[in-house]
């Protein structure tokens, strides 16, 4: 039979490890606003990290931007600001704890690169539907 004081324990210990990680992440600045509304929002309609990091690409940039950049940046993208990417990292690590954080945010860079590229690829559909691309050559 387990003691009710060596759950007691092992619970308190959780707790200062989560309050020492939601610190941490919690003393990082980066120079990101977001309105409450939309990052509640964003964490709502969350249900794991690469979700609410999904909603809060879309929550930060616009699609217009989307479209023409990637996480890291490529020939023809722009590179995602730094300090975006560390808020989302951030924000998302302390909304779902991992860890092994660093093989989760490939996953996630990943996913954040995927939707930069369909985003891409809508606005280039729509440019041909609309003859805009035409008009330019």
């Amino acid at each position: 039979m387990v003691d009710v004081r060596q759950i007691l324990d092992l619970l308190t210990e959780r707790r200062k490890k989560v309050a020492t990680a939601q610190n941490a992440h919690s003393n990082e600045t980066f120079g990101v606003k977001i309105e409450r509304v939309s990052l509640v929002e964003a964490e709502r309609s969350a249900s794991n990290r690469q979700a609410l990091a999904r909603n809060l690409l879309d929550a930060l940039l616009p699609k217009s931007i989307q479209a023409v950049s990637s996480a890291y940046g490529s020939k023809e993208k722009q590179p995602i600001r730094r300090a975006l990417l560390k808020a989302i990292r951030s924000h998302c690590f302390l909304k779902y704890p991992s860890k092994d954080e660093r093989c989760e945010w490939t996953r996630i860079i990943k996913v954040l690169t995927d939707k930069c590229r369909d985003q891409g690829r809508r606005s280039n559909k729509q440019n041909i539907h609309t003859g805009i691309e035409r008009e330019e050559k």
